[in-house]
């Protein structure tokens, strides 16, 4: 653990004479320091040579009844369990990028009420949420790389969009997460905790990678595509 910390220290430092994390107190907010996976620096390649195609950003749509404030304090939870969640990306005037994670992000929220529109309005409105939140994107160098909004649709029906950028998640962690919500979510509801196990962090996963034999990947892979169909 103690190589781990020092590693860690040592990348603050470099990425704070990068200037990419550029104050003191930001600095004590930090969890982890490490290096990008092979999929997630192609992603990062791309979204750089073309930041405009908004082919990295992600939207998911739920329908949900019930507490507003139930609901915030659902997310929250699962943000914190998700050290993915908290993550932002440096990569000027370094040779490799790195993915900084954060003790602690506070989710932001946009609101809409449409209860006063008929339902033909209200999916009228929604579709150009979405295409106007498609645009606006996000800053890989900004955690959280997720964002929320909650639309009121009638007195406790709401419309819940969760933007995510797939630098951060993939269809198959979307699904987790979304997964904890509601359970998280609906255990609330009914007054009761629901206890979920410990998520292996991301770094982990991104040291066991780091720990490969790439020149057995590289014959095996030679190898396969060589084969005849």
């Amino acid at each position: 653990m103690s190589s781990i910390n020092e590693k860690t220290h040592i990348q603050r430092n470099r990425a704070m004479s990068n200037g990419q994390i550029k104050s003191p107190s930001k600095t004590k907010n930090i969890e982890s320091i490490y290096p990008l996976s092979s999929m997630q620096q192609g992603i990062l390649f791309h979204n750089l040579y073309a930041p405009e195609s908004g082919v990295y950003f992600l939207q998911k749509i739920l329908s949900l009844k019930g507490n507003i404030a139930t609901l915030k304090s659902a997310w929250q939870k699962v943000v914190d369990r998700h050290s993915v969640l908290r993550t932002f990306f440096v990569w000027k005037n370094r040779p490799t990028p790195l993915q900084v994670v954060l003790k602690q992000v506070n989710l932001s929220w946009n609101h809409f009420d449409w209860r006063g529109l008929s339902a033909r309005e209200q999916q009228q409105q929604l579709s150009e949420l979405l295409l106007k939140q498609r645009e606006q994107g996000f800053n890989l160098n900004q955690a959280p790389l997720i964002g929320c909004t909650l639309i009121q649709l009638s007195e406790d029906i709401y419309k819940f969009i969760l933007n995510y950028h797939h630098i951060v998640l993939d269809g198959w962690s979307v699904a987790t997460i979304i997964k904890e919500f509601l359970s998280l979510y609906e255990a609330s509801e009914r007054g009761e905790t629901y206890y979920l196990p410990t998520p292996p962090p991301y770094r982990d996963y991104i040291a066991w990678l780091n720990s490969q034999n790439k020149e057995i990947a590289i014959d095996f892979w030679q190898k396969t595509l060589l084969l005849p169909s």
